[in-house]
């Protein structure tokens, strides 16, 4: 019976660790420490999102701290399965962080707002292109079926 309930016992992750402990800061800086694992990362930004914590977990950031979850924002916003939450992680970022620092053209919040326009702008002229396909389409399907 004993080893029956040693079996059922899972070791957490550290990350969930401290989100069981409502210390949602921490929780993320670990998740990001897991390299090799992005959805990890990406599944604790939408819980943190569902439990109205994601400020919290950004806020009083070091600078290190800070760059980590801008390099992940980053690395994966060109992803397009990933965009809608990692702008609305980038857009709370940003209304943190954007105030009390100061953009130099190195400064990674201008190259992350830079990167976001970038990404907006081509997810505009995809969907334009979509509509162009889907109205041909229509119209070769419209002439298929009118011979």
């Amino acid at each position: 019976m004993m080893a029956a309930i040693q079996a059922r016992k899972v070791k957490l992750q550290p990350f969930e660790v401290a989100l069981k402990k409502f210390q949602y800061k921490e929780a993320l800086n670990q998740a990001l420490l897991n390299k090799q694992n992005p959805e990890v990362v990406l599944a604790l930004l939408e819980e943190l999102i569902e439990r109205g914590a994601l400020e919290v977990a950004l806020a009083k950031r070091s600078e290190s701290d800070y760059n980590q979850v801008v390099d992940f924002i980053k690395w994966k916003l060109p992803d397009i399965r990933y965009q809608s939450l990692l702008v609305e992680v980038a857009r709370v970022l940003l209304d943190m962080y954007a105030g009390p620092l100061v953009f130099n053209s190195g400064d990674s919040l201008s190259d992350l707002a830079s990167l976001i326009q970038q990404e907006v702008a081509i997810s505009s002229q995809l969907k334009s292109i979509g509509g162009q396909m889907d109205m041909m389409i229509r119209m070769a399907s419209a002439l298929q079926n009118h011979y």
